[in-house]
């Protein structure tokens, strides 16, 4: 079976469009401690908007995984307040996963179409306790998604991406240059000692023959 494959007993079930949207907001209103949202281009629909706000004081913990985001100045204000919270920025993000501490969906539909319905999606809904290998697999793709994305704080960065991704890239730019540095600085170390060695080389046979004739 190969790493991307579905389990042998797994029971997961093939959604379309309409479902795939109930689906999502099934798992963000039914989460109990931890909701995780993650999709390229991030803007919320009112409803889905209350909804993790309702899950968030209910004590839910919510990760929210984008590339880009469009926020309305009260989603921007609560966001800033809100705790139990988390927000990274992925760089080339193109996947759409929800998940709650028992149900997940893997699917076309991003959460700002959730109400457009002008495409035909398609799904995968994982149910933590029945596919607990490929749910896991999911997670732990998740977590590793995290490791490598830009955490923001939604009181002091600008949550939208583009400004922290240019950070992100002058920060990078700068390491390479620090690094380039300091290879060259160690050629020419190199280059100087093989100099010193070429010059000591030809200087001891001529030293040798003023030797001989005295």
């Amino acid at each position: 079976m190969g790493s991307g494959s579905i389990g042998r007993d797994s029971m997961a079930a093939f959604l379309t469009t309409d479902a795939i949207a109930a689906e999502i907001r099934k798992i963000i209103s039914e989460a109990v401690s931890e909701l995780t949202l993650v999709t390229p281009s991030f803007k919320f629909t009112p409803t889905l908007f209350e909804e993790v706000r309702k899950a968030q004081s209910r004590g839910v913990s919510v990760t929210l995984i984008y590339e880009k985001a469009s926020f309305s100045e009260e989603q921007s204000r609560w966001l800033s307040q809100a705790g139990n919270l988390r927000i990274y920025q992925s760089a080339n993000l193109h996947a759409n996963c929800y998940f709650n501490e028992s149900r997940m969906l893997i699917a076309s539909m991003g959460i700002e179409e959730i109400s457009s319905r002008g495409h035909r999606e398609m799904g995968i809904l994982l149910r933590r306790e029945r596919d607990k290998e490929p749910y896991r697999k999911a997670v732990n793709e998740v977590r590793s998604l995290m490791e490598s994305s830009v955490q923001l704080d939604p009181r002091k960065d600008n949550l939208s991406g583009v400004a922290s991704f240019l950070k992100q890239d002058l920060e990078k730019t700068v390491d390479d240059l620090r690094a380039a540095i300091g290879f060259l600085k160690k050629d020419l170390e190199k280059t100087k000692e093989d100099l010193n060695k070429e010059i000591s080389l030809r200087k001891k046979p001529s030293a040798d023959k003023s030797s001989f004739e005295g």
